[in-house]
């Protein structure tokens, strides 16, 4: 009670990211103008969907074993709609402590976590834009649950593509790793592919269709630059359903037109 929400004005009748995103994972939290844009970035791009969920698996994965390392605070960049299985849950679920700060530009994404996702001095979401990423240790939403000077995860679950700018998601996680006390870490996942036609088509479509711009489809070499500096945890970077899979017969990329590559890496 007592919560202020952003105004947030919603246009239903032209695609939003977060609901995109909700689509694609098979969430209800859409909109006709949504899923007809997923429905032609299927037609260009037939794997989607399933690289969906497979970044939302390596992040649940990242979450579970840096809390079973004993890191109790997680800074969820770029967050989406509540899912069953939030970062706070899964968190919970292994380390009690845990505290969890939920980070969205979007105002929509705002108000429904504001709602959804919080939970007291525990779990809270903030509305920011990455470009402020220097000002987060004195956010006074933050202040109260994460403590600068003890270890936190900095997650970026498919978040840093749509940073426009060449090197701007580099850029950006190093300043992160200049606010973080060593042994926090970094998790990244990004859409790459290796064929300049694939970038291009996906990058003019996902630009021309999200109001607000979109950054690019990466190649591989630049997720690789986004934790440049980093002590990368094993197995490295690699295709996200490669990174520690809970077992040896979980699924792996059908499509090799279009790859999530992702890591961790510790502050030094």
């Amino acid at each position: 009670m007592g919560q202020t929400y952003s105004s947030g004005r919603m246009n239903v009748n032209m695609p939003n990211a977060a609901r995109m995103a909700d689509f694609l994972l098979g969430g209800k939290d859409y909109y006709a103008a949504d899923q007809q844009a997923c429905e032609d970035l299927l037609r260009l791009a037939p794997s989607i969907r399933a690289l969906a969920q497979k970044q939302r698996g390596f992040l649940e994965r990242v979450v579970q074993q840096l809390a079973a390392e004993g890191v109790r605070q997680f800074i969820e960049f770029g967050t989406g709609f509540p899912t069953q299985r939030n970062t706070y849950d899964i968190a919970q679920e292994i380390n009690p402590a845990a505290r969890v700060v939920y980070a969205t530009d979007d105002p929509l994404v705002f108000n429904y976590g504001r709602a959804f996702l919080e939970r007291g001095t525990e779990a809270v979401v903030i509305q920011t834009d990455l470009d402020n990423i220097s000002d987060l240790v004195e956010h006074p939403l933050i202040k109260p649950v994460i403590n600068f000077d003890y270890p936190v995860a900095a997650l970026f679950a498919s978040v840093l593509d749509r940073i426009p700018g060449e090197n701007a998601p580099a850029r950006l996680t190093s300043t992160l790793s200049s606010l973080m006390c060593p042994g926090s870490f970094c998790a990244v996942s990004l859409v790459t592919s290796e064929s300049e036609p694939t970038r291009n088509s996906v990058t003019t479509f996902l630009r021309r269709t999200l109001p607000g711009g979109w950054g690019h489809v990466m190649e591989r070499s630049e997720v690789t630059c986004c934790l440049e500096g980093f002590d990368i945890l094993e197995p490295g970077i690699v295709e996200v359903s490669a990174w520690r899979p809970t077992s040896d017969i979980s699924p792996r990329q059908s499509s090799l037109n279009l790859i999530y590559f992702g890591g961790v890496g510790r502050v030094r």
